[in-house]
Formats: C-alpha cells, sequence, structure tokens
C-alpha cells in the first residue's frame, strides 16, 4: 500500500523511492544487477519445408526464428485496403492492424503483442509502437502483454503475451483473426444509438464479431456492439497444441481472453488506447489466487536514432486528479520517460493504469475502480535474456507481491527498463466463468499531461448514465442497480438483499456518515430495490451529493455522480464525440483529386440526445509528407500538417442571449457557420442515374461487393475497396476477385464502390491545387452544433467537429493516359520527370525517408503513357537490360513511378539511361527515350 497524507487519505501523492520489503530485498537485487547491453533478438535455425510451415510462423512470431524471414510489403497498402483473413494469415504478423485515428498509434496483434519491437526487423517491427504525436516517428513502446496468474491444482503457473508468448489465436482456424469495428456502423449500434437491435429479434449485442453465428440465426455478426472510432476484437487461448509444441515448458491455465482495443479520434480523448480483457476459464480446473498483471517495456525516442532505450526512468504515481468535467479520478499507474527528452524530440510520458474491473473479492457486480496491487521494476539486458531468467513461480510472486518497487529518480540512473502492474487477487475463477478487467495505455506532454489525459481515459472508461426505462422514480438519490429479494435467495428476513447499501456513506465529511443498509420498507411489491453499487468509486472521487438527493445543487455540479436525475442504465466507454466520418473515396486524376463521401451524417441522430444535430462537412489535405522513420502511409501524416482546404455546412441559425446590466436580455439571431448550403457539391454518380447505360452495365455491382463483405468478415466498414496499391499493383484483394478489374475501365465513375454502403446520396470536392506525383492525403469530417438541452433540437452555437486523423485516404495525381487518337493526332510525348535526375531535383520532385519496400525514398516517373497495358524497359548506353517495369494505363492513369532500384535489387548509379515503351495495342508504336540520373 502507498502512503497516505495525514488528514486526507485521500489527497493527491507522489509516491517516492521505497525500499522493497524484506523478503524481496534479494530477488530485487538481483534483478538491479542485470547489465545492460544494447537489446540482440536470439538467433535460432529457421524450420524448413512446408510441412514445417505452422510452426515456422509461430516461432517467428515469439523470436524464436529470424523475424527477418517473415516479410510483408506493410508501408505500401493504403489505410482501407485489407486482405482477407486466410490470405494474411492468421496470426497477425504484417503490422496490418494499427490504433491510428487519435494522436498515440499503436500496433495490435492477436498473439499477445502490445506494441512492435522496433528494433526486430519483423515485417511488425515497421508498426507505430505507441508513436506520440501521430505521424512523428517518436515511439514510446518497445513491447507490452497481459498476464495472468493462479494457483492451478495448489501450484502457481501464469500466462503471459510479452516476453514470451503463452497467448496465441487458434492457428487452424481462419476465421480467428482480428477484426474491425467502428462505432455507429451497421450491425454494430449499442445504446444509446437507436436501433440497437440491429436484427430486431428482441435481443442486444448477442452476436460478438468474430465470424460466427454465436447466436445460432443463421446469420453471422448480425447484432454486435462496436464501442469506439476504432475497435479491434481478437481471441487468444494459452492450450493451442500448436502453442504447446513451441514452448513444451508452459503449462497451460486453460484461458481463453477476449481482447478488446478502443480508440477516439475527439482531441479530448485521443492520447489513449483503452483495452477490455475478458478472461475466461476454458479448463477443467478451478483457478484460486487469479492475478492480472500489464508487463510494459517502453523504449522512447525517434526511430532514427540509435539505443534509445538506454537513457528511460521509470516511475509510478497513485492519486486523484480533477478532471475536466469537475470530478476527482482516482489514478494508479506505472510510466516512463525519457531522461533528457532526446533534445525536445521525447517531451512525453508514458502511462500504464488499470481502469476496472468488474469481479473481485467484494462480490461488486458494478464496475469498480481497479488498484495497483504491484509495481515491479525490471532493468533490462536483452528480452530474450530476460524471457528465460523467471519461472512461473517468479512471475507469480512478482504478480502477487502487494508492494510499490522503489525507482531511480536521477538521469544519471537512466538506463533501459521495464516494468509490471497487477491487480487482484480476484474471487476463484471456476470452469465457464469469466472476468472483465479494463485497462488503459496513455501518453501525455510531461507528468502533468500524462495525468490529464490519463484522467480522460477513466472517465471515458466510466461512461455515462441515461434514463432508459423512463422512470424519473428510478436512479434518484444515487441509487442506479436494480436488485431483486428474487435474484439473491429465498424470500424472508435473511435474504441477502438487507446486507446490501442502499446508499453509500460519505467518509470524507466530519463526522463520517455510515452506509445504509436496504430495509423491507424499501422494497417495491416485487420486492426489488434500486441501490447504489459503485459506492467504492464514488468514495474515491469525492462526490458527496451521488448518494444524496443533491440538497437541490444543480446536476451539473454533480460531477461523478451516478444514478441521479433518473438515470439508472449504464453504458461504458464513452465520450463526447463528433459526427462519425463518411466514407470516403478518392479519384485522381491530371492535376486533380475528387473527393467523394456518403451523405449518412446528414441523417445520423446525435447518440446521447437522440436528435439530428449535423451542422456539416470539413475537407482537409496534408501534403509535404517526408514519411519520419517508423510512419507509414496506412496511419498517415503528422497532425500538424493537416490543413483545412474548404468547408461546407446547412444554411441555419442559432440565438445568442446578451445580458444587460440593466437586468434586460437581449436576444441576436447569428448564422450558424457561414451558411454555404451544400446543394453545390451534391453528386449522383452515374451507376445510379435511371436509364443511363452505366446503371445497366453494372447493375452486378453490388451483388459482387455483397459477396466480397460476407467472404471478408474483418474488411473495415465504410470505406473504399482497395483493389489496387498506390503504385497500381493488385493487392491480394484485387487478385482475388478478379470481377474487379472489369470496372478498372471506368474508375471514375464507381464512386459507390463502399463497403457496407450508408446514406441515400454522394457529394463532391475536387482539389485543383495540386500537381502530378506528389504526395497527398485527404479526409472529411463532419461538424455539428451545441443543443440546448431545455429545448430540444434548438442550436445554442458551434458544436464539436471530427478530426482528419480519423478518417484519411491517400492519393497521387497522375497525367492523363494517351489515347490512340492522340498518338495518331500528335505523336508520342512520353517522358521522365525529373530529367536530368540530380540529387537536387529529386529531393524537390520527391524524396521521403526510406521504408521497407521502398529503400531509396527516391523516384523518378514516366508520364504520358498509353491508355493500354505497357512494358517500360530501362537499358544501360551499352545496352545491358537495368529494370523492367509493367504499367496498366486502361483506367486512364498514364503515369508510372520508379524508384531506381534495378532488377538485380541494386542502386543504380549516374550515367545515361534509355527505356522503351511497349504496348499490347498494336495502335501504339514501341517508345524510345532516355534519362539522365547523377547520384
Amino acid at each position: 500500500m502507498l502512503p497516505r497524507s495525514p488528514g486526507d487519505p485521500l489527497r493527491s501523492v507522489e509516491t517516492g523511492p521505497l525500499r522493497p520489503a524484506p523478503c524481496d530485498a534479494q530477488l530485487y537485487a538481483s534483478r538491479a544487477s542485470l547489465h545492460q547491453r544494447p537489446r540482440v533478438p536470439a538467433r535460432f535455425p529457421v524450420i524448413s519445408a512446408w510441412a514445417g510451415w505452422a510452426l515456422w510462423a509461430l516461432s517467428a512470431l515469439i523470436g524464436l526464428a529470424p523475424a527477418a524471414a517473415v516479410h510483408a510489403a506493410w508501408d505500401l497498402r493504403g489505410k482501407a485496403d485489407v486482405q482477407p483473413a486466410d490470405e494474411r494469415g492468421i496470426q497477425i504478423i504484417d503490422g496490418s492492424f494499427v490504433h491510428n485515428v487519435g494522436e498515440l498509434q499503436l500496433n495490435i496483434t492477436n498473439w499477445g503483442l502490445i506494441g512492435s519491437r522496433p528494433t526486430l526487423h519483423a515485417s511488425y517491427s515497421n508498426a507505430p509502437s505507441a508513436m506520440w504525436p501521430a505521424g512523428s516517428g517518436v515511439d514510446y513502446l518497445w513491447a507490452a502483454g497481459l498476464w495472468v496468474g493462479a494457483l492451478k491444482n495448489g501450484l502457481p503457473y501464469v500466462t503471459t503475451g510479452q516476453y514470451a508468448t503463452e497467448l496465441i489465436s487458434n492457428p487452424d482456424d481462419p476465421l480467428d483473426t482480428i477484426y474491425r469495428m467502428r462505432e455507429g456502423e451497421p450491425n454494430g449500434l449499442r445504446y444509446p444509438e437507436p436501433g440497437e437491435d440491429d436484427d430486431g429479434d428482441g435481443r442486444v449485442n448477442e452476436d460478438p464479431r468474430n465470424g460466427l453465428d454465436d447466436d445460432l440465426d443463421g446469420r453471422i455478426d448480425e447484432d454486435y456492439a462496436a464501442i469506439s472510432h476504432q475497435h479491434f476484437r481478437c481471441e487468444m487461448r494459452d492450450d493451442w497444441p500448436a502453442l504447446r509444441q513451441l514452448r513444451p515448458d508452459h503449462e497451460p491455465l486453460g484461458l481463453q481472453v477476449v481482447q478488446d482495443s478502443y480508440q477516439w479520434e475527439n482531441d479530448d480523448a485521443d492520447d489513449f488506447v483503452g483495452f477490455e480483457f475478458t478472461i475466461r476459464n476454458v479448463g477443467t480446473e478451478i483457478l484460486q489466487g487469479v492475478y492480472v498483471g500489464l508487463f510494459s517495456d517502453c523504449d522512447i525516442g525517434p526511430r532514427s536514432r540509435a539505443n534509445i532505450s538506454d537513457d528511460d526512468l521509470p516511475g509510478f504515481w497513485q492519486g486523484r486528479v480533477r478532471a475536466p468535467d469537475g470530478s476527482w479520478v482516482p489514478l494508479s499507474m506505472g510510466y516512463m520517460y525519457d531522461a533528457d527528452g532526446d533534445s525536445g524530440r521525447a517531451g512525453g510520458y508514458i502511462g500504464v493504469m488499470f481502469l476496472g474491473h468488474n469481479t473481485d473479492p467484494s462480490g461488486e457486480r458494478a464496475p469498480r475502480t481497479a488498484r495497483v496491487r504491484s509495481f515491479q521494476l525490471f532493468p533490462i539486458r536483452s528480452p530474450f535474456d530476460w524471457s528465460a531468467d523467471y519461472g512461473d513461480y517468479e512471475r507469480y510472486y512478482f504478480l502477487s507481491n502487494d508492494q510499490i518497487d522503489r525507482y531511480p529518480t536521477d538521469p544519471s540512473q537512466a538506463a533501459d527498463y521495464a516494468f509490471l502492474i497487477s491487480t487482484g487477487p480476484f474471487t476463484p475463477l471456476r470452469p465457464g466463468t469469466e472476468i472483465h478487467v479494463q485497462a488503459a495505455i496513455v501518453v501525455g506532454a510531461g507528468l502533468d499531461g500524462l495525468q490529464r489525459n490519463a484522467a480522460e481515459a477513466a472517465l471515458t472508461f466510466y461512461g455515462a448514465w441515461f434514463d432508459r426505462d423512463n422512470d424519473p422514480s428510478t436512479g434518484l438519490m444515487g441509487r442506479e442497480t436494480k436488485v431483486c429479494m428474487s435474484d439473491l435467495g429465498p424470500p424472508g428476513p435473511l435474504n441477502p438483499i438487507f446486507s446490501l447499501d442502499r446508499d453509500c456513506g460519505d467518509s470524507l465529511v466530519s463526522p463520517p456518515i455510515l452506509p445504509q443498509l436496504v430495509t423491507a420498507e424499501d422494497l417495491d411489491a416485487r420486492g426489488c430495490v434500486y441501490i447504489d453499487n459503485d459506492c467504492a468509486l464514488q468514495q474515491l472521487r469525492g462526490a458527496q451529493e451521488c448518494w444524496q438527493d443533491g440538497m437541490g445543487a444543480p446536476e451539473d455540479s454533480l460531477a461523478g455522480c451516478t444514478g441521479v436525475g433518473g438515470r439508472e442504465f449504464h453504458v461504458p466507454w464513452l465520450t463526447n464525440v463528433a459526427p462519425l466520418a463518411p466514407g470516403l473515396r478518392l479519384w485522381e486524376t491530371h492535376d486533380r483529386v475528387h473527393v467523394y463521401w456518403d451523405d449518412a451524417d446528414e441523417s445520423r441522430k446525435d447518440p446521447r440526445r437522440g436528435l439530428v444535430d449535423f451542422e456539416g462537412y470539413q475537407v482537409w489535405r496534408a501534403d509535404n509528407w517526408t514519411r519520419p522513420v517508423g510512419s507509414s502511409i496506412a496511419n498517415g501524416p503528422a497532425s500538424r500538417q493537416w490543413r483545412l482546404i474548404a468547408g461546407f455546412d446547412v444554411v441555419d441559425s442559432f440565438l445568442f442571449r446578451r445580458q444587460l446590466s440593466s437586468g434586460e436580455t437581449q436576444v441576436y439571431k447569428l448564422p450558424l457557420g457561414p451558411n454555404t448550403g451544400l446543394e453545390a457539391i451534391r453528386y449522383t454518380p452515374r451507376v445510379l442515374r435511371e436509364g443511363s447505360p452505366e446503371a445497366a452495365r453494372f447493375a452486378d455491382l453490388n451483388v459482387l461487393l455483397d459477396r466480397i463483405v460476407a467472404e471478408n468478415p474483418a474488411l473495415p466498414a465504410g470505406h473504399h475497396i482497395r483493389y489496387r496499391d498506390e503504385l497500381g499493383t493488385l493487392t491480394p484483394l484485387g487478385e482475388r476477385y478478379a470481377a474487379l478489374q472489369d470496372w478498372e475501365c471506368c474508375y471514375d465513375q464507381l464512386d459507390t464502390l463502399f463497403v457496407h454502403k450508408k446514406g441515400g446520396g454522394f457529394l463532391e470536392y475536387v482539389d485543383r491545387e495540386v500537381h502530378d506525383g506528389r504526395w497527398y492525403f485527404y479526409s472529411v469530417t463532419g461538424t455539428d452544433f451545441e443543443l440546448d438541452p431545455q429545448s430540444g433540437a434548438q442550436p445554442l452555437g458551434p458544436g464539436l467537429a471530427g478530426d482528419p486523423q480519423g478518417n484519411f485516404h491517400f492519393a497521387i495525381p497522375r497525367s492523363q493516359a494517351q489515347s490512340a487518337q492522340d498518338r495518331a493526332r500528335h505523336g508520342s510525348n512520353v517522358y521522365v520527370v525529373p530529367n536530368p535526375a540530380t540529387r537536387e531535383a529529386l529531393a524537390e520532385f520527391y524524396q521521403v525517408h526510406p521504408a521497407p519496400g521502398d529503400p531509396t525514398g527516391v523516384r523518378i516517373e514516366f508520364r504520358n503513357l498509353p491508355l493500354a497495358r505497357n512494358r517500360v524497359r530501362i537499358f544501360t548506353l551499352s545496352g545491358d537490360l537495368v529494370a523492367e517495369l509493367w504499367h496498366d494505363g486502361t483506367a486512364g492513369n498514364g503515369s508510372l513511378s520508379w524508384n531506381l532500384i534495378s532488377g538485380g535489387g541494386r542502386e543504380i548509379t549516374s550515367g545515361i539511361y534509355l527505356f522503351a515503351v511497349e504496348s499490347n495495342d498494336t495502335a501504339f508504336d514501341r517508345v524510345i527515350g532516355r534519362f539522365v540520373v547523377v547520384r
């Protein structure tokens, strides 16, 4: 337990260095004596032959094979390009699931790892690993993972997610992958959104997103809860046979872990990733003494620098923080920071914290705040050596030890550290039962910024309370939980209901107020009563009015209270959000980018108010992106690079009231925004125009899209299906569904090609301030207005706006492909940009940090290629073939880029080069040209 200040047991206290308990002194000394040295991954022979593929792939995940052997062109896929699960592989090892709609970008896997182990050469190691701010190239985490320990048959065993991988998805089930969800998407609604019973069967959220028919109604994933702007879900177990073969010394506890991770895009809640772990006993033994921990190795600094882990300092903080809503939020977290801030580039603090759990020794049924029981600190020399240093006995000791390790505060003690926080013990976990634990990984500017963002994470988890039964007599006096005598036992004076607290006490006042127990007079005719079931949470937050009737205080002063004003129904993981980002699609042409989106926001109701509060759209662009080390096209630019290029809103107004000194109130009617109207950007695609040739031609398009969605449950909803990447190469999705290529001739017309199309119409904005060959990101966000709580839909003024980081796509404007008529009329005009390709010209035209799949970071571009399928061959002056490139210009794209890498995989040298363009269309003769490279 941490020391508390005299006279105020809940006053904010930052613990200083603490001495380890005597029983831990020797063990702590052995940990502190570990020598520091750079991480070097263990090297083992690669299992070869197809017969050993499954074991080889799994061993690569956990560091038993050279990670470089598991390679994927992760960096070159657009954000919306998602491969089918069976093509990507069951274990996600390519870094394709990254929380990237907020400022904290974090890689997620379904084999225990949180983060991406940036110093390795694995395919997933290029993904952001708690990169903050987004796109900055500064990571705050090497690896993190869940730990679960318990006594099985009286012996201690621990299942770990990191460093040792002892939780994986089912290697034999292609459906056992990671699933993407987004708040507000079809089939993913939850209260208070209208229509939460997505399939209309009288039940809600009974079919979780996992590719299975859980409710046995013949439909798959038709009614689940999508929690946040970006919600990932996966299932893992510690007892799969393949895992036992790879880790024969691991004794499984028989656990299934459902890992849900959440992120929001709005500025108040975009500096953390929330987690909910559902831990279920799927074995046959009762698990006693259950503890849950989070292990974190936080290496902080820019990826472009070596040995960034050598100057980190850890810490632990426990206390209360005043949140923006006025409530006191209890926090208990381990943290890490860079001792010197890496010259100002890494001035953040990363914190790991528990937010709550649903089952604990007290038997409370409502979520309660989780106390960090143990903070254990480990100096690190190598994660692979470390994994072998401790067995189940030591790991269980770390989880169950009720102690906060002392930690260094002097910069001279900066080194490479990891830490473990734990909570528990939990009640015995019997076969078939489960516990729920909520947590967050948070980053903020300095310790104060970390505390503020951690408080916001806690408030988001606490969610909100609603008057769902429309009965003002429930939820009063802070009572929010309905309990009936029949639920607890037989009727009579011995029923356990009379041992429950009807109202919480208040230990913060003098003299303290004792809790009030339920009496027979409190029960209704059915033997039920509403009680205050989150007393621990209220006591920590200091909300005295929560258990009283408010003493006439206005509701906005009851910060942190639950069950006030008739609100008896709790919805966790809820925060104020702007309108959801619309489905988005880009079409790049010559010095133009067409931006299309759907109009679903215009009819979507605000989930908290139940009213439509749509105001307008904002169009954003980011350019001059240099791809910092560790960032990628898939995860977007830094937030500071986004620029608002257009805005459109409905024509409306709001009433502004001004109180004069005389007591008179003047009312002004003011425009709510620029009032541009939306008609100028309304757009009807040709494929939807009745009677048009396109409508008849593309009649089968929706059938194909429905098939793709049904066969690929991991596809993100509301986004354009990408069947080619930005270099024009078919994605695995495009290869699998060759029929998509039938419509490539009319790509400009396929602006309805969205997954799960939403809304009844479309809008278009054309950006003419762009140049061929340059890289651009685009985003469309929605805005709403502030609602008057008294009058309902009456606007009070501007409301919230979406964040462009939450909904972006990538585009490169292309030159127009030359038609046969143009060739016959004007002759060939194929040329290279820049030419000559000097260092200065390449840097001005295109230069970014190198990355996997793009080792040079520079490129030249062939333009005005024929409207056909083309082969471009590059030769030296002596006639030696340097490279052979393929280009498909049938969709109108006349540009082809080359990164100056030869067919043999080497970067070319300075010289004069020849190129030949040959087309499959006989209307185009072969074209010969030349260009100069000066390196």
